[in-house]
């Protein structure tokens, strides 16, 4: 078998594994979002856990009633997000434990990639734009939603940097390389693809994006702020006009570019820093050791010269810490295909 040939079948296997993995991913996060963050946490400070329903690729939602304080109103409106980005820190632990395999340590990048990141965007989102859970804060100080939408993009830049390091040095497990060029490449195949087909199944179920939903909630507020201007013996120019500057007042200036630059520019950053350092064939070489502990490793005396495969021990332990593609079959992704399509049809009969 042709080089190009085993090449392409490990990234095909890498686009069904993360697919099916993102599915699962989003479809775990939203879960536990509303059932935990909201419903769980409700019942717990008093109120009635009445309903949640899920989408099929967006979140979800969640009804709980009672007499609950600001104070408690707010704690569940918030708890979604907290919940999410706790479950997203523990996913992020577990994929950075050795021993844990190829497609659990992938698995857990993925669920702190989409808890985290997506999270972190909703709250600068909905706190700049007053729309979803963050809207509780209106309530608040002006300076406390000053501070979660920025303080949500600072964070975004941070995690998402951290996030795509990890999985840029994941990805050279499998396919090592020290063009940035040839890695953006595949990253572009077994990743953005993926995010691609996603983006695809999530516009066809017609669900409204949270980013847009905000948007689109701002425009309509500002809207009916200026309707509610009666103005006599005002040519229709002019009330256009007076609407025109009261929408341009009421209604923020755009965010989602900002957090799209984030995106793009944390990533290529990442990638910058991956190329910084060369790897292996099972991924990135830890720092250079002593004669002793080198010895020592390859069950040798301190005193003996180490042998001529010394090299190999520290390509596995790289790839103990980032385990390569474990087998060319492609029956390796067929458990979290599976696993996927069984999530979705019960989201779809269920809810």
């Amino acid at each position: 078998m042709s080089r190009q040939l085993v090449k392409f079948k490990k990234i095909l296997i890498w686009i069904l594994l993360i697919e099916s993995m993102l599915i699962l991913s989003t479809r775990l996060g939203a879960f536990l979002h509303e059932v935990v963050g909201h419903g769980a946490l409700a019942m717990l400070l008093g109120g009635d856990f009445k309903s949640f329903r899920l989408t099929l690729f967006a979140g979800g939602e969640a009804e709980f009633s009672g007499q609950l304080g600001q104070a408690a109103t707010i704690a569940i409106q918030l708890g979604g997000i907290l919940v999410n980005l706790l479950s997203g820190l523990i996913a992020l632990w577990l994929a950075q434990r050795r021993g844990l395999s190829f497609s659990v340590r992938l698995f857990s990048l993925l669920v702190a990639g989409v808890s985290i990141l997506s999270q972190l965007q909703y709250l600068a989102l909905g706190a700049y734009y007053r729309f979803g859970d963050p809207a509780c804060l209106a309530g608040c100080h002006p300076l406390i939603l000053f501070l979660a939408w920025t303080g949500g993009l600072i964070a975004l830049a941070g995690f998402s940097f951290l996030i795509m390091s990890l999985f840029f040095r994941f990805q050279e497990a499998s396919f090592p390389t020290d063009h940035p060029a040839k890695r953006a490449f595949t990253t572009f195949f077994i990743l953005g693809i993926p995010v691609i087909i996603y983006a695809a199944l999530y516009h066809c179920s017609t669900t409204p994006l949270g980013s847009t939903a905000a948007i689109r909630q701002a425009r309509l507020w500002a809207e009916s702020e200026a309707k509610k201007i009666k103005i006599e013996a005002v040519s229709p120019k002019e009330i256009e006009k007076i609407r025109e500057k009261i929408r341009k007042r009421l209604e923020p200036r755009p965010l989602l570019p900002w957090i799209i630059a984030i995106y793009a520019l944390t990533t290529l950053a990442a990638l910058l820093k991956t190329a910084g350092s060369k790897p292996t064939a099972g991924g990135y070489p830890r720092l250079p050791q002593g004669r002793s502990t080198l010895a020592k490793e390859n069950g040798q005396p301190p005193d003996e010269e180490p042998q001529d495969q010394t090299i190999c021990p520290i390509k596995e332990v790289a790839r103990d810490h980032f385990p390569p593609l474990p087998s060319s079959s492609l029956l390796l992704p067929l458990p979290w295909l599976i696993a996927s399509c069984l999530a979705l049809a019960l989201i779809a009969l269920w809810w």
